[in-house]
């Protein structure tokens, strides 16, 4: 019995555990489900060579209880799907974990070098149960609010730059729109939407680029042009981008869009389905009705996706 638990405890000092040593010489980390457990892993990056220019890193995935699951290869051919660094002429490291085709496994997106102001393209791989396998390597696409793959450059369009956060489905993601030179960056919360196991569409509800505005609900947008107080959230919408284009009164906050610029297309404001963003509809409801709030609004198809301001916090809000 006693050299069955020391054959056993020998076992469990040879196996390939992390050290906090290791974890402490990490690049970088992401928490991500490789089994559909309720267990996170991890995945890390380190460096194992750097030249004049150059900071070479690979990749392990680590089980929730510190075990190695695996380690990517060492390269420093730039070429290669599975080399990671830090380069003169841009990085490529792991950015985010989404599941894109529905197995409830999560995949690894990863940026590519670049060093010019085209569209970014992404590395994506995915878990085996034992090894990674890079899957493909495209850019995604901006088009009638709706993102799609594709793996060549497309010119004057908007595309995912950067991936932020996730969080279940959803992923916060950077836009880039270039337009013949003018170029404009937007944050964007996107839903991944997948079917059968194979990746559908990225769906996205929020957006900031020309169809979004700021505005700040002072005591004169709660009254209509005749002195009458106003009792219903959308009413309060439309005064406040009357006020705005009429010059009737601007707050410092309030900023113009391409939207909602005349009567008629304010009146669009009473059928459109409010969209509140990290806030409950009722607290959002009583913040325009009662208060002073400044909003970040943006319309998006029939809908107006709404959120505080960073610029304006007010605790009860948010109970």
């Amino acid at each position: 019995m006693k050299a069955l638990i020391f054959l056993l405890f020998i076992t469990f000092l040879s196996a390939d555990f992390i050290s906090v040593n290791e974890l402490q010489k990490a690049k970088g980390q992401i928490y991500l489900n490789l089994d559909n457990d309720l267990k996170k892993e991890l995945l890390i990056w380190r460096q194992f060579k750097k030249d004049q220019y150059n900071y070479y890193y690979y990749l392990t995935l680590i089980d929730d209880n510190g075990k190695i699951l695996y380690n990517s290869k060492k390269t420093t051919n730039m070429e290669d799907k599975f080399s990671f660094g830090e380069y003169d002429c841009g990085e490529s490291i792991p950015l985010i974990a989404l599941d894109l085709d529905g197995d409830n496994i999560d995949e690894i997106l990863a940026s590519t070098p670049k060093g010019d102001v085209s569209p970014d393209f992404f590395k994506v791989f995915k878990w085996d149960g034992k090894k990674l396998n890079f899957w493909f390597e495209k850019a995604l696409y901006l088009k009638n609010n709706k993102l799609f793959w594709k793996n060549k450059f497309l010119d004057n369009e908007i595309w995912v730059t950067s991936f932020l956060q996730s969080y279940k489905d959803y992923a916060k993601v950077t836009l880039l729109k270039n337009v013949q030179g003018d170029i404009k960056f937007s944050e964007a919360l996107i839903k991944i939407s997948s079917k059968n196991g194979k990746l559908k569409d990225v769906l996205i509800p929020f957006t900031k680029f020309d169809n979004c505005y700021s505005a700040k609900l002072s005591k004169k947008d709660h009254f209509n042009s005749k002195g009458k107080k106003l009792t219903k959230v959308r009413e309060i919408l439309i005064q406040d981008r009357a006020n705005f284009y009429k010059k009737l009164h601007i707050d410092k906050e309030d900023t113009s869009s391409d939207i909602f610029t005349t009567a008629k297309d304010r009146e669009k404001i009473n059928n459109m389905f409010i969209v509140p963003i990290d806030i409950k509809y009722n607290n959002l409801k009583n913040a325009i009705l009662y208060y002073e709030p400044t909003l970040d609004i943006c319309a998006v198809n029939n809908k107006l996706y709404i959120e505080f301001s960073k610029d304006f916090f007010d605790p009860k809000f948010y109970r």
